[in-house]
């Protein structure tokens, strides 16, 4: 192979190795979007006692600081459905963490 080849290829990695997703207005590093999604929809799922197809993932903060130098992951992400919304937050390397919950659907006067 030759040096110009072996360059086409190093670049043609990287950008595999990179690929980003847009959501709510963010640019995501796409992988990690995609183990963020199936972690906080199991989660989500369980503690809202709601079906995943029902739930609407917003992504609502990201983190710069401690992801690759272009993109950038979610740090917080609202949830809602069955007529309830949540909010997980991911401190700086650990787990997606409920931070706030509350009903979507204003209560009705008696």
């Amino acid at each position: 192979m030759t040096v110009r080849g072996l360059s086409v290829f190093g670049v043609l990695v990287l950008m595999v190795g990179c690929a980003t997703v847009d959501r709510d207005g963010f640019h995501l590093i796409a992988s990690r979007w995609e183990d963020d999604q199936q972690a906080i929809l199991s989660r989500a799922s369980f503690e809202l006692s709601c079906p995943k197809e029902s739930l609407t993932l917003n992504v609502l903060a990201i983190d710069t600081m401690n992801c690759a130098a272009s993109s950038a992951c979610a740090s917080q992400v609202g949830v809602t459905g069955c007529g309830k919304k949540i909010v997980y937050v991911r401190p700086y390397q650990g787990s997606w963490i409920m931070n706030s919950s509350s009903d979507a659907a204003p209560a009705k006067p008696q």
